[in-house]
């Protein structure tokens, strides 16, 4: 397909009508949950100390719910207001502290939402164009607070091919969050992956260090 599809919020709005979500795995990411359990990611404390976690091209949100539902202040992101939707019906009545935004993430600025502690990667990077990838972290960047931290799970990894997804190389991604002030503490094949993609994914966690 043309790479410039997938920057149409029409082309990610049909995928959701036409029931083209072969990404969806219908649960909360595996690894995700194995890093909470682990203790890999900044932990919620007391409620007016709760992480606001962004994340970016969240889908149906079983992330962001299943973060919402372990303390975090979640901002569920994504370009098509489909996926949303289904989100706020499923947690429709319940008191978590998550919010959906229906945005083009390039568009984004600082004055649309409060600093961001966590972001979690996993849809996004793999499904924007590749031309796009170092205009799409520098926005993220501009949102981070210092000591934030971005918990990615690189998928598919391996040499440049047609998507979405579009491969992902670990070293150049950590190359690009390092022009701002992003560095890698933390690296490894995960131990949870979904079957499909056991030893297709690398789960990375950089933090913020500039002051």
């Amino acid at each position: 397909m043309q790479e410039t599809e997938v920057s149409k919020a029409d082309y990610w709005a049909g995928r959701y009508r036409k029931g083209e979500t072969a990404w969806d795995l219908g649960a909360p990411c595996a690894v995700f949950q194995d890093a909470l359990a682990r203790g890999l990611l900044p932990f919620p404390g007391e409620p007016n100390q709760a992480p606001h976690l962004l994340t970016p091209g969240c889908g149906n949100g079983h992330d962001p719910e299943m973060f919402a539902r372990h303390g975090y202040r979640v901002t569920a992101l994504d370009f098509a207001p489909e996926p949303l939707a289904n989100l706020r019906q499923r947690i429709e009545g319940e008191e978590l502290r998550l919010a959906t935004l229906c945005r083009d993430v390039f568009a984004l600025t600082p004055a649309d939402l409060d600093p961001v502690d966590i972001v979690l990667e996993y849809t996004m990077y793999c499904a924007i164009d590749p031309r796009r990838r170092e205009e799409y972290l520098a926005v993220l960047a501009a949102l981070l607070r210092p000591g934030a931290v971005v918990a990615a799970l690189l998928f598919p990894l391996g040499k440049p091919q047609d998507g979405p997804p579009f491969a992902i190389d670990p070293d150049e991604y950590e190359r690009q969050w390092s022009v701002h002030g992003l560095r890698a503490i933390h690296r490894e094949t995960p131990r949870a992956s979904h079957p499909a993609r056991a030893g297709k994914e690398l789960l990375m966690i950089l933090r913020k260090t500039d002051a």
